[in-house]
């Protein structure tokens, strides 16, 4: 219940109530199946913020277990690559965007596959030509 309420608190922008809220289930143990999508919800907070490191923080600790399917994990990843790519790690940004885009697709999620694709796309509209390998594997 506190995760869906630090979700929509999020959602309502109020981010000092969302980051309390999620920071107490992140605060638990390793093996709770709360703490990794309440990182992700943290990271998602700070992104949202302009904190693109201290996302990033978030977003790969909630992402260490690459076996750990949480709710909301392809939209962690999402927003790790977006992050990564908004601080110059472009092969590891575009490597998590095409990881989400599997994830979104595996989950029939086609709202957060068009979305992600629609970022990656518009990221190598933009890209120079660094991005050029990577333009073949956008669906």
């Amino acid at each position: 219940m506190m995760l869906g309420q630090a979700r929509a608190f999020l959602a309502l922008e109020q981010t000092p109530t969302a980051t309390s809220l999620a920071a107490t289930l992140a605060g638990r143990p390793k093996s709770s199946p709360w703490r990794a999508p309440a990182l992700a919800l943290l990271g998602a907070g700070k992104l949202n913020e302009g904190h693109t490191q201290q996302a990033i923080v978030f977003l790969k600790e909630a992402l260490t277990d690459p076996t750990d399917r949480f709710p909301g994990r392809a939209d962690a990843e999402a927003n790790l690559g977006l992050a990564l790519l908004m601080t110059g790690s472009e092969k590891d940004g575009l490597a998590s965007l095409r990881a989400a885009q599997q994830r979104f697709e595996e989950e029939n999620d086609w709202h957060g596959l068009f979305q992600c694709l629609e970022n990656h796309a518009a990221y190598l509209q933009h890209a120079g030509p660094a991005a050029q390998a990577d333009r073949k594997s956008v669906v």
